[in-house]
């Protein structure tokens, strides 16, 4: 199978996912469709790191709003990177 063919069958798959998409995720479901091994996911929910519900205390559900506002709601880097040049001489020019 070619790449071209191998992405164009993924392509549908994902399209196919969504057209049925749920809004609750079970725990496989927010592992694959945040793109996460299921034990870094326990860990994100051990150190309650990221949204979940846990209404019996047993199995673990996501809803899908959370996870993307959760994804999207990362901090981001506000610190310039500097040049080694600048590095060298201590920032000072």
């Amino acid at each position: 199978m070619s790449e071209i063919e191998e992405l164009t069958q993924r392509v549908e798959k994902i399209e196919a996912r969504q057209s049925g998409e749920k809004e609750i995720l079970k725990f496989g479901q927010a592992a694959e469709f945040l793109g996460f091994s299921k034990d870094y996911l326990y860990k994100l929910c051990y150190r309650k790191q990221i949204p979940f519900h846990q209404p019996t205390n047993k199995s673990i559900f996501f809803l899908k709003s959370e996870l993307i506002k959760w994804i999207t709601g990362g901090k981001k880097n506000k610190k310039p990177v500097r040049s080694t040049s600048q590095k060298k001489s201590g920032g000072k020019k």
